[in-house]
């Protein structure tokens, strides 16, 4: 449909996906496609040309045995038409056109004369014959029995689809209802799991120590690992029923236990007792079960409700409420969007992530000073390799519980090991899994299969073109990270002080603080610094050589060493897996280590001196420069300079187009501020680490924002009244504590 939004705006629809392509000549509107979110559909970057000035947008919806390409068009009435490419492709490929084509022409209906687009429209279908106009000349699609609003499909599809009139929806225009018989690909299988509910631990603690007892591990590394994992495994299956597969989602399905097992089988017992006598009796007793069932369900679901209102927390996402609270009335999800070829795309999926992770993504002079510098890091690692540390000894049973204490269940790696299991090992399965963990220490090395990442691509919000990468690692391996991250965190002592991520007792708060002590104490600038995909383009050879400079060495750092390098990554894609493909650069996404090693190379941003008085804030990868007023037209260009500098030393990409300075208490600049030549913004507000920063440290905006989150608290409890859900003195006592969380958590900043 040709619609009026603004070029800017958001335009959602439960349910659907939308695509919206604004005007290229005009200001304002544009065309919109909505599509159910359960199909696969892509849109085209580059539709075909058919005149200019014409507006023309594309969406391919990938079916099972065919791709079906959707053309929404809108012809001004000055533009011109030229429909000769968009006909002929509908000779290969299935296409079905339809908008407003502003077309006169007898052989359309039309009430008017003949006009340019009419006869183009008309010279262009009969030199075509593989198109087929679907309208009913007949029957006007506008109040002024026009007959602008035409559709057309490509021969394949005809006869099959059939055209109508919407008989409520229009404006001066009609809706037009068009059905095309497609069939969409088959559903993939969902994967087997293991219902960790029913489980039997006794009964998997003794198989798993009886299946281990009768191996002997005496083998390769790689080996020793493949045969532990399908042993727990083995076990599991013996003591650990298998979740029924099923995408159907039931209506009492959150409540449902052995209580609600043991009603309805009371409740089909009566039913087939009174089908079988259907007596008054049978009768008054079939409604006395039928009471008393939903009576007590109803008394279930209050306490399952309540019991999952009092488990929300402060800083529970409100997004999970609204998903938890709509499930009550529309427990069954939507269907997912099949591809009609998920190998491929699991390949293609699995190129470009790979691609992310590619030396060839950093600049040409981050790659020329890293080349020169890989070399002797490496020597450097390699010595270190060699010396003899107090790290060196081999691990205990102690450190193993440490390690396997409070860990819940998470997605497991390709090897579908768990947590749960790892922790409900006896004594002999212990002793084997820590037997195989120091193996690996002592040798140096990793097994080829704990390298190896299973990644599940989700849809980003509003994006369902763009995925990202959920990586899956094995749980044994996680595991041993867990062991090692202890030990380096002992060797390589604390952080930097203006290092908040990642880190006990250091947080947001902690940052935001110390920013807002050094512009109270005053005046300067700030420049918030972008990287461009720090954790994924993160140089190996100088994290290595980093933690070398903090005394890790021995076994530790060769441990490490191998862990950073030669690792790689599958995509799994609607059930089926691609093949693997080597991540050159940056740290293991999920790992336990990652956030330690990532904190350890941006710590060597803080070594430099950027000015006297200036203080540089490191939040994961956001970056925040403090630079005093004295001299800043001086100082500001410099630090910036040894700032771009210290990165590319370090691999580490600056983004100048994300990059912005905000000015407190000073004059505007003359020139802009640039890095590398690239200028970069100056703002009057920003938003960092959550809170809104304004020029005058007023926190208006900030106070805004927050009103407007907290106003959709109340929301939730006033539509469970609607819902005819209890709320409970608890659940208002923790909404108003979610209310008052959100009021709280900025205000030493506001009032420092």
């Amino acid at each position: 449909m040709s619609s009026s939004f603004r070029s800017n705006a958001t335009v959602t629809l439960p349910g659907f996906a939308a695509f919206h392509w604004p005007r290229a000549d005009r200001a304002g509107g544009g065309l919109t496609i909505f599509a159910r979110r359960w199909l696969d559909c892509r849109p085209l970057r580059q539709p075909l040309h058919i005149g200019d000035g014409v507006d023309v947008q594309a969406v391919t919806i990938h079916l099972s045995n065919r791709r079906l390409t959707l053309y929404n068009i809108y012809r001004p009435t000055t533009a011109d038409l030229q429909l000769d490419e968009l006909f002929g492709l509908a000779a290969s490929e299935f296409v079905l056109a339809a908008g407003d084509f502003n077309a006169h022409q007898p052989w359309l209906g039309s009430p008017r004369p003949s006009n340019t687009a009419g006869r183009a429209l008309y010279s262009s279908f009969n030199d075509s014959g593989e198109v087929i106009l679907l309208n009913d000349t007949s029957v006007p699609t506008h109040l002024r029995q026009g007959r602008l609003d035409l559709t057309f499909v490509s021969s394949h599809l005809a006869p099959t689809p059939a055209w109508s009139l919407h008989p409520t929806l229009t404006s001066d225009h009609f809706a037009i209802l068009i059905d095309v018989d497609a069939s969409l690909p088959p559903v993939p299988p969902l994967p087997l799991r293991f219902n960790m509910r029913c489980a039997n631990w006794g009964q998997f603690t003794h198989a798993a120590d009886s299946l281990l007892t009768e191996v002997n591990f005496h083998i390769p590394l790689d080996e020793h690992a493949l045969l532990l994992s399908s042993l727990i495994l083995q076990a599991a299956h013996s003591a650990i029923p298998v979740a029924k597969v099923h995408s159907r989602t039931y209506k009492d399905a959150w409540i449902y236990g052995p209580k609600v097992k043991e009603l309805n089988r009371r409740l089909n017992a009566a039913r087939k007792n009174f089908h079988r006598r259907p007596t008054q009796s049978n009768r008054l007793y079939l409604n006395s079960v039928a009471h008393h069932v939903n009576a007590t369900k109803q008394r279930l679901r209050d306490e399952a409700w309540l019991s999952w209102c009092r488990s929300i927390g402060a800083q529970t996402p409100i997004g999970q409420m609204w998903r938890r609270a709509r499930c009550l009335y529309n427990p069954r999800p939507p269907p997912m969007p099949t591809h009609a070829n998920p190998h491929e795309e699991a390949e293609r999926l699995a190129t470009q992530f790979a691609a992310r992770t590619s030396p060839a993504i950093l600049p040409l002079p981050i790659r020329r000073e890293l080349a020169q510098q890989t070399a002797m890091r490496l020597d450097l690692v390699t010595a270190a390799c060699e010396e003899a540390a107090e790290t060196d000894t081999p691990f205990i049973l102690h450190e193993l519980a440490e390690a396997l204490r409070h860990r819940t269940d998470t997605s497991p790696g390709s090897d579908r090991v768990r947590y749960s299991m790892l922790s409900h090992l006896g004594p002999v399965g212990k002793r084997e899994l820590l037997t195989l963990i120091n193996a690996s220490y002592q040798a140096g090395a990793l097994p080829r299969s704990w390298k190896t990442a299973i990644i599940t691509p989700i849809p980003k919000p509003g994006a369902s073109s763009s995925m990202r990468p959920i990586s899956l690692l094995s749980c044994i391996s996680k595991v041993m990270e867990k062991l090692v991250l202890r030990r380096l965190q002992w060797q390589a002592g604390e952080f930097h002080s203006h290092l908040f991520a990642y880190q006990h007792q250091r947080s947001t708060t902690t940052c935001l603080l110390t920013l807002l002590h050094a512009l109270r104490s005053c005046s300067g600038l700030v420049v918030f610094l972008d990287l461009v995909k720090a954790f994924e383009l993160a140089d190996p050879p100088t994290i290595l050589e980093t933690l070398t400079r903090k005394g890790v060495k021995g076994r530790l750092i060769c441990w490490i060493h191998d862990f950073l390098t030669e690792r790689a990554a599958k995509v799994r894609y609607q059930g089926h897996v691609s093949a693997a493909h080597a991540h050159t650069l940056g740290t293991p996404q999920g790992s336990c280590l990652c956030p330690f090693l990532f904190n350890s190379l941006i710590e060597r941003l803080l070594d430099t001196c950027y000015g006297p008085r200036s203080h540089l804030l490191v939040y994961a990868d956001d970056l925040a420069l403090f630079l005093p007023k004295r001299r800043i037209h001086v100082t500001a260009p410099k630090a910036l300079e040894t700032l771009y500098h210290r990165c590319n030393s370090l691999g580490l990409k600056l983004n100048p187009a994300k990059t912005c300075y905000m000015s407190f208490g000073l004059q505007p600049f003359s020139q802009p501020l640039t890095i590398n030549g690239a200028p970069i913004r100056h703002v009057t507000t920003h938003r960092y680490l959550g809170v809104y920063f304004d020029s005058r440290l007023t926190f208006t905006r900030h106070v805004a924002h927050v009103a407007d989150r907290t106003k959709a608290r109340p929301a939730i409890p006033r539509r469970r009244r609607i819902w005819r859900f209890p709320v409970c003195p608890p659940e208002l006592l923790h909404c108003c504590h979610k209310i008052s969380y959100r009021l709280l958590c900025a205000l030493p900043p506001w009032f420092l």
